[in-house]
């Protein structure tokens, strides 16, 4: 495998995962009624596909409590580990955010900016493609929840203008089994991300998802599937599971 090669396949896989790191924290875990109160939503990501990309990824979101439009905030911070050459990279990344959210009864809609800080391992210096050439930079994210019927749905958009990338995400999901006080939900997701620069970069997700909402505050999620690169990539699998704490 030539060196360009090598080059091109990090800097796609680096680049795809760009549009998740975005979305992760907040995607696959959609709020059900009872995180309506609360304040602070703390959660905890990790993400391997076949294309040897892992990560890692703690964050927090705060809000007040009640219905109607109130002010978000935001942290999220990751580790990423992609190929490069023969070795494995790291970046990591910094990202606070504000926005609004418009809470109902039967639903939620966020739209937040963030601003991304990106740092690590760039061995192709400023010829890099990464992130955007491995520069920090700004990002949008709108989020749309539903669970006044079955089944609850969650949409997700964002794009992050350091590496004019776009994600986006789809899933769906049913109660299946009652475990009091909470119950183990069954469903499906959807995801396509891609740079609009480059074509190679672009992939779709999807696959089945199972979730425990554990009636006290904890929900668990668990996801995998095909994912389908676009590009010159071969197609391969993916795995994620996420954790929310709003006790």
């Amino acid at each position: 495998m030539s060196r360009e090669h090598r080059y091109r396949r990090a800097s796609t896989v680096s680049r795809l995962i760009t549009g998740l790191v975005v979305g992760a924290g907040v995607a696959g875990l959609a709020a059900p009624p009872e995180l309506e109160a609360q304040e602070v939503t703390t959660y905890v990501v990790g993400y391997a596909d076949g294309d040897e990309t892992t990560l890692g990824l703690l964050g927090a979101l705060v809000r007040p409590g009640g219905l109607g439009w109130q002010p978000v905030g935001s942290l999220e911070g990751y580790i990423l580990g992609f190929p490069q050459g023969e070795e494995t990279a790291t970046l990591w990344s910094i990202s606070p955010g504000v926005g609004v959210q418009y809470a109902a009864t039967n639903g939620a809609f966020t739209a937040r900016g963030s601003y991304q800080f990106v740092g690590g391992d760039d061995e192709q210096g400023d010829g890099g493609d990464f992130f955007g050439g491995g520069e920090s930079g700004p990002a949008a994210t709108l989020q749309a929840q539903y669970w006044g019927s079955r089944p609850a749905v969650e949409a997700l958009a964002t794009h992050n203008f350091g590496s004019n990338f776009l994600y986006t995400q789809l899933q769906a999901y049913l109660p299946i089994i009652a475990a009091p006080p909470g119950s183990i939900d069954l469903g499906a997701e959807y995801s396509f991300q891609g740079d609009f620069d480059d074509d190679d970069t672009r992939a779709q997700m999807f696959g089945p998802l199972i979730r425990w909402a554990s009636g006290t505050g904890i929900f668990t999620s668990l996801s995998g599937g095909l994912k389908n690169n676009l590009g010159p990539a071969d197609n391969t699998w993916y795995g994620r599971v996420a954790v929310v704490f709003a006790p």
